[in-house]
């Protein structure tokens, strides 16, 4: 289809956000946690822990947040290489969508400083990350 789009004089549009992820996996939470990371790389299972030995707490984020999500999101657009969108594009989405809770915010913070905030979109049973910042990870020390 793309193809003929471009010859029907079609343009493909700037890229103006970070690249999305291309897999979906659906997780069932009802299996407990220790199912769940059962089924985990060991990679992924050791960098659960180290965030747990480090005091990492997760939280769900509100308005006041999008300050503190839209700096994480610049500084991961800055190391990547994307163009975030505008602060004002994520203000008019929380007032839009947050009210029926079709977004939502996680923070993560580890002694009591975020270090990665994502916005979720919510459609009946399903959740879909949809924007995210994370600190550079070299920036924590192993005590943390």
């Amino acid at each position: 289809m793309a193809p003929q789009l471009l010859r029907a004089g079609y343009r493909a549009a700037p890229e103006i956000m970070a690249p999305h992820n291309t897999t979906t996996c659906a997780l069932d939470l009802s299996q407990g946690e220790e199912v769940i990371l059962a089924a985990m790389r060991s990679s992924t299972r050791r960098n659960v822990r180290l965030a747990q030995r480090r005091g990492t707490r997760v939280r769900d984020g509100n308005r006041a947040d999008l300050p503190g999500f839209h700096s994480l999101l610049v500084a991961t657009a800055k190391r990547r290489g994307f163009s975030p969108p505008p602060f004002s594009f994520f203000d008019a989405a929380w007032s839009a969508m947050a009210p029926s809770g079709m977004l939502r915010m996680a923070v993560a913070e580890v002694a009591g400083e975020p270090v990665s905030a994502f916005l979720w979109v919510s459609f009946g049973d399903t959740m879909n990350c949809w924007r995210g910042g994370v600190v550079r990870g070299a920036q924590l020390s192993a005590s943390q």
